[in-house]
């Protein structure tokens, strides 16, 4: 029950209760902001998409459906492309790096399909400054002080010792691995 109640009380502080009506009125309106912001992040996360033009032999390990689809030359035409040539939609991302063994086209489909599209970027920016006010609003130096006082390590110091402590234990062992993946990688291209 102390644990249900600690958790209460801390819920409610968060939602700014023991603040004057003043500035849980803000607390409010910034709370309602961030859920909005967030909203159109992921709307216009999801419109972005597009294609990605390459040679269509680069993509003749692709499951046969995407390859007829991405070599259909009246869609190619629709993009002013000639035959021989591929378009690729964002919505096949895992699919292409799975199945293209060309290290560049993955590269480049990969940061193409993650790059963002400058209305996203204000979003982000809008969203960043309104989580900061939110956290300026209930005490804290910033958001990331805010979620951390909720987490279990308590503040941003403790999370950083105890991801720096995970770091130096696991060094090592994480250099061995980048060795054998890039060794896997380096014997899957040139059997290609």
């Amino acid at each position: 029950q102390v644990m249900m109640v600690k958790d209460m009380k801390n819920e409610f502080e968060r939602d700014g209760v023991h603040l004057g009506e003043d500035v849980r009125a803000r607390l409010r309106n910034v709370s309602s902001e961030i859920t909005s912001l967030e909203a159109d992040f992921q709307k216009h996360s999801m419109q972005i998409g597009g294609s990605f033009a390459v040679p269509a032999d680069a993509i003749k390990l692709l499951p046969r459906e995407m390859y007829v689809q991405a070599t259909n030359e009246k869609h190619l035409k629709g993009y002013g492309l000639q035959k021989g040539t591929a378009i690729l939609h964002t919505n096949w991302l895992d699919t292409v790096l799975g199945s293209i063994p060309d290290p560049r086209i993955r590269e480049s489909f990969y940061k193409f399909c993650k790059s963002l599209g400058s209305e996203n970027i204000k979003i982000l920016e809008e969203l960043i400054a309104k989580k900061t006010e939110k956290a300026k609003l209930l005490g804290f130096d910033s958001y990331a002080d805010l979620v951390a006082r909720e987490q279990m390590l308590g503040s941003t110091e403790s999370i950083n010792d105890f991801l720096m402590g995970i770091l130096r234990n696991t060094d090592a062992k994480v250099k061995e691995e980048i060795n054998v993946m890039k060794s896997y990688k380096t014997k899957y291209e040139k059997s290609d």
